[in-house]
C-alpha cells in the first residue's frame, strides 16, 4: 500500500501527542465506610503519561507497526490486521478502567473520560481501517503476482520444449 509507513508513523505520533492531553478527570473525596465523605480536591486531571494503560496501547501500536513494516507481504498484513482488531477491542476495556472505581466512601468519584482518550481512540480506529485497506491491497497484489508468475512459467516451459 502506498504511504503505509507514513500512516503508521502518523498513528504513532498522534497517539504520543494524545498521551500529553488529559485522559480522565475525577473528584477526590476523603472519608470512609462509617464517616461522612467530604470533597478534598475537585477536577483532578490525569494525562496519558500517568496511566500504564496508555503505555500498553502505545506498545501494541508499535508492535503492529514493526510486524507490518519489516516485510510488507500478505502474511504480515493478516497478522497486522488481527493485532489491530485486538487493539481496537482493547479501547473499550481501557475506557472501563478509566471510569470504574470500587470505593466505599472515600477515594475518587465522578470519573470522566477526557479529550486525550478520544483522540487515541480515533487514531486506533483509523489505523485499523488502514490495516484493513493494506490487507486488501496485499491480497490483490498477491493475485496479480501469482498470475504473472504462472504466465512466465508457461512461456518458459514452451521455450524449453521448442529447443529440442
Amino acid at each position: 500500500m502506498k504511504n503505509f509507513k507514513l500512516y503508521s508513523l502518523i498513528t504513532l505520533g498522534v497517539t504520543l501527542v494524545s498521551m500529553v492531553l488529559p485522559y480522565q478527570s475525577y473528584d477526590k473525596y476523603a472519608g470512609g465506610l462509617f464517616k461522612a465523605s467530604r470533597l478534598i480536591e475537585p477536577h483532578i486531571k490525569e494525562t496519558g503519561l500517568e496511566l500504564p494503560q496508555s503505555y500498553i496501547l502505545l506498545a501494541a501500536l508499535l508492535i503492529i507497526s514493526l510486524v507490518t513494516l519489516i516485510k510488507e507481504n500478505f502474511t504480515t498484513s493478516i497478522i497486522g490486521f488481527i493485532l489491530g482488531a485486538f487493539t481496537l477491542l482493547y479501547m473499550p476495556i481501557f475506557a472501563f478502567t478509566l471510569v470504574f472505581t470500587l470505593n466505599f466512601g472515600g477515594g475518587p468519584r465522578n470519573k470522566e473520560i477526557e479529550l486525550g482518550f478520544y483522540i487515541a481512540t480515533i487514531a486506533v480506529l483509523s489505523y485499523a481501517i488502514v490495516l484493513l485497506l493494506n490487507l486488501i491491497w496485499q491480497a490483490r497484489n498477491r493475485k496479480k503476482n501469482k498470475n504473472a508468475t504462472v504466465k512466465i512459467k508457461s512461456t518458459e516451459e514452451t521455450d524449453l520444449l521448442d529447443d529440442f
